[in-house]
């Protein structure tokens, strides 16, 4: 059986899960940001007044409804490898990283605020890295050619 490559938050996007989970993610950015995000699963919008002098950090709330009860299994099924296919994350992480490449802003990905309608601070997990693809020695200098890479990018 194929594994579904595919982002978390893309496969969850085709879900139709009857006992979904709301959480709520402080989200914090330097810039100013107006409007907000919004889809069938996910709303990333301002939290605080966006009055704030340019370069002072303001947040931002990220709302997910996803599948509850998920396995670890289920969640982590991303084997990574050296070549390719890393995920160091679930649909958070990568929601606030594509907003911050498509928006060129950056955006950190805070806590949990809110789950199962309960108001509360949960901390980013830091998981083990799979030992796997820890390299003893890693040269800088082999940027060069990845960078000439996207150089021509448009």
């Amino acid at each position: 059986m194929a594994r579904d490559k595919r982002l978390y938050f893309v496969r969850n996007l085709e879900t139709e899960e009857k006992e979904e989970n709301e959480e709520e993610y402080e989200v914090t950015s330097d810039s100013q940001l107006l409007g907000s995000y919004n889809s069938s699963k996910y709303r990333l919008t301002s939290w605080e007044s966006p009055a704030k002098k340019p370069g002072v950090y303001r947040k931002l709330v990220l709302t997910i409804k996803a599948k509850t009860g998920v396995t670890a299994e289920e969640f982590w099924a991303a084997e990574p490898t050296e070549k390719g296919f890393y995920h160091g994350g679930g649909i958070p992480d990568e929601i606030i990283t594509l907003a911050s490449l498509f928006l060129r802003v950056r955006l950190k990905l805070g806590p949990c605020v809110r789950s199962y309608d309960t108001p509360m601070i949960l901390p980013k997990c830091e998981l083990p890295l799979d030992s796997d693809i820890i390299k003893d020695d890693v040269n800088l200098g082999d940027l060069n050619n990845w960078f000439e890479l996207v150089v021509g990018l448009r």
